[in-house]
């Protein structure tokens, strides 16, 4: 959630929240699928990230890859 939050520039973001609609770009992506590596040691595809951008299906694809 902070690593969306700071990324994004979104204050409160909500689980529905659509990564591109809140200003993402493949760029963005690319460097919030490396910090969840970094930070915490989980690994998610960007291509899977992307089929489903919002904030609830990363959450999800975060906890399968814990």
């Amino acid at each position: 959630l902070e690593l969306w939050r700071s990324m994004l520039g979104v204050e409160e973001p909500c689980l529905g929240d659509h990564f591109i609609e809140a200003g993402g770009t493949s760029i963005i992506a690319g460097r919030l699928i490396a910090a969840l590596r970094l930070e915490l040691g989980v690994s998610v595809r960007l291509r899977e990230f992307m089929r489903k951008p919002t904030l609830e299906s990363l959450i999800e694809q975060v906890r399968s890859h814990s």
